[in-house]
């Protein structure tokens, strides 16, 4: 990833809410947080959530921890704290796994920038999941290549119209419009509750060409529904959202 000059990012925050179940977790936030930290000017925060601390310390990025015992992790909240540490005028929300290739990251800053737009999702709803020798030979490169030259060997994690996995705001907009919905207390459709809340709210969403990728880590309970009353619960709000109540 090339360095840009200082001005492209200084008004940027990028956060990351993230709980460390796994060691191919915590390899996907470092390699991340090091594409992350070569954009000048760029403010990062990193919020873990745990029992112990089990990130690493990173220069260039805030750390903050919070002791949590509880076995879900309350995403939402924690995007909601992060959003009120943010200083700048523009507020990125990256999964700790994430791949944004960099020209649709600064499309969807530029978009943002001229006014064009409330939110950006940097890609165009294709979301894929990188596993086995390619995942390895990525990790090993870092070359964007690797990712959008062999898509057909990619898995697709929700088809064509995902709206997870890293968005942009103007961090006003965002604070208006309600942050994230806390009654979403664990893994949830809140990525699509978002999408639809900001839509029903008459907010100006948009997204780039191209697709993100997924660096693949084992399912742990936080990336699935935790049991099914919790699964009932989520959809309701989904739908409450949806029906404009």
């Amino acid at each position: 990833m090339e360095s840009p000059n200082l001005k492209h990012y200084s008004d940027l925050t990028i956060v990351i809410p993230v709980r460390i179940d796994s060691a191919e977790r915590l390899r996907n936030l470092n390699f991340v947080l090091n594409r992350l930290r070569e954009l000048e000017g760029l403010k990062i925060i990193v919020l873990e959530a745990d029992i112990v601390p089990k990130t690493d310390n990173y220069e260039g990025v805030r750390k903050v921890f919070v002791e949590d015992c509880n076995p879900l992790f309350h995403r939402t909240k924690y995007i909601n704290i992060l959003n009120s540490l943010a200083d700048t005028k523009l507020l990125g929300v990256w999964d700790s796994d994430v791949i944004v290739p960099l020209e649709q990251f600064d499309d969807a800053l530029e978009l943002l920038r001229s006014n064009s737009a409330d939110m950006v999702y940097p890609y165009d709803g294709r979301f894929y999941n990188v596993y086995g020798s390619l995942l390895e030979e990525f990790l090993q490169s870092r070359d964007e290549k690797i990712l959008t030259q062999n898509r057909d060997n990619h898995h697709l994690v929700f088809g064509h119209h995902s709206c997870g996995g890293a968005f942009v705001v103007r961090r006003e907009a965002y604070t208006q419009a309600g942050g994230e919905n806390e009654r979403f207390i664990a893994w949830a459709p809140e990525d699509l509750e978002r999408y639809k809340r900001w839509e029903i709210l008459g907010y100006r969403v948009l997204r780039t060409q191209g697709a993100i990728y997924h660096l693949w880590h084992p399912i742990g309970e936080n990336s699935r529904y935790f049991n099914s009353q919790i699964k009932i619960d989520a959809l309701k709000t989904l739908l409450e959202i949806c029906r404009g109540k």
